[in-house]
């Protein structure tokens, strides 16, 4: 597998669901087009955050977008993806 296909995926027994406004999450959508890397987590609080590694003429350079959550709620039990 190469470095550039990897990708991790975590299972948690909790899932969170939360709201965000699309336009606060389309102002990364640019930066992740031209990204080398990408990566796109939540926190116990609902910030979304999206990190991206760009490459500028052979230096890389780190971008890093965080979103506040509109709503978010906790579910227990097993969650579908």
């Amino acid at each position: 597998m190469s470095e550039r296909s990897m990708s991790h995926r975590y299972h948690l027994c909790l899932c969170k669901l939360t709201s965000y406004r699309f336009a606060a999450v389309k102002m990364g959508l640019r930066a992740m087009s031209v990204s080398t890397k990408v990566s796109i987590r939540t926190d116990g609080e609902g910030v979304l955050s999206m990190n991206f590694m760009i490459d500028i003429d052979g230096t890389n350079v780190f971008v890093e977008f965080r979103v506040l959550s509109l709503t978010g709620r906790l579910m227990k039990g097993h969650c579908e993806y």
